[in-house]
């Protein structure tokens, strides 16, 4: 895992097998999709966001959830 400094906060990278992941907590994920954190509380609970629990923290890894971004988008335009 590799840390850098950023004002108030941090960032964190995993090594997975593509190279290096960025791994975003519950507020960046919120900002990212523009929604409030309870949300992406709430749906990490429930399975419909792809996460990780670490003890108390949920964890998003930026890839996936990218994936997950697309695969969901693409959905809905073949239901319409």
């Amino acid at each position: 895992m590799v840390m850098r400094g950023r004002i108030g906060s941090y960032e964190m990278m995993v090594r997975g097998v593509s190279g290096l992941t960025r791994i975003m907590n519950v507020d960046e994920v919120a900002r990212y999709l523009g929604v409030v954190p309870d949300t992406i509380y709430r749906k990490a609970r429930r399975g419909e966001i792809p996460a990780v629990k670490m003890g108390k923290v949920w964890r998003f890894p930026k890839e996936t959830l990218d994936k997950w971004l697309n695969d969901t988008a693409l959905e809905t335009v073949k239901k319409s």
